[in-house]
């Protein structure tokens, strides 16, 4: 069972990667080294507006998720931000200009696209 947190819920994305920040350096400093961090969806006015496309989207968890491991890099850890295949890590680094978002933070893909794989 998780202790149970006495931070007031974030009202913003910057609370929300501040206090999930704090709460991950938490369970490193308990020993925990793989860690799977989920942010809420992006407010649904951007979600809803007809304007947003997909790759709006993408790019704006990018940047939310670089963000959150820049807490990280500014610590001296190397820190990836993983993309589900390479055709989403060619996208995003397109739309950053490079691989590494911050210093120490890189983008990277999970896995090798399977795209045209089959036949």
């Amino acid at each position: 069972d998780l202790p149970e947190s006495n931070e007031p819920t974030p009202a913003t994305f910057q609370q929300c990667i501040q206090q999930a920040a704090r709460a991950t350096e938490k369970a490193i400093e308990d020993g925990y080294v793989l860690m799977e961090v989920e942010f809420p969806p992006l407010a649904s006015d951007f979600l809803e507006d007809t304007s947003s496309s997909a790759y709006d989207i993408s790019r704006a968890n990018v940047r939310l998720s670089s963000q959150f491991g820049n807490y990280f890099a500014k610590n001296g850890k190397n820190v990836a931000v993983l993309l589900p295949d390479s055709a989403e890590l060619e996208q995003a680094v397109e739309d950053e200009g490079t691989d590494e978002v911050f210093p120490n933070v890189k983008l990277a893909s999970a896995r090798k696209s399977t795209q045209g794989s089959a036949q």
